[in-house]
């Protein structure tokens, strides 16, 4: 079966990846053997970029290394956006 395959960058992240040795997966070997019957013809990755936070570069330069990394499969298409930062502010229901 031909399939398409759309990950949300953050979610698959935080979701199944963060507290596991597998934040280096490579997307092409991994989602073959998920699904072994299906032909899978594009992986398309939708992200944004990290920035810097709290004074640490570490976690925008690892991703940039992922994200290079990636490039480099043929299957695998990196979709960026951006991440919409808004302060909120609530009264306090109970003080």
């Amino acid at each position: 079966m031909r399939t398409a395959v759309y990950i949300d960058a953050f979610n698959l992240y935080f979701g199944a990846l963060k507290k596991t040795s597998s934040k280096w997966l490579n997307l092409e070997t991994w989602l073959d053997r998920q699904f072994p019957k299906n032909d899978i013809e594009v992986i398309k990755y939708f992200t944004a970029r990290v920035k810097e936070f709290n004074g640490s570069c570490a976690a925008r330069d690892k991703q940039a290394a992922y994200l290079e990394a990636l490039a480099t499969l043929a299957r695998v298409e990196v979709i960026e956006g951006h991440y919409l930062v808004k302060e909120v502010n609530a009264r306090l229901a109970s003080p």
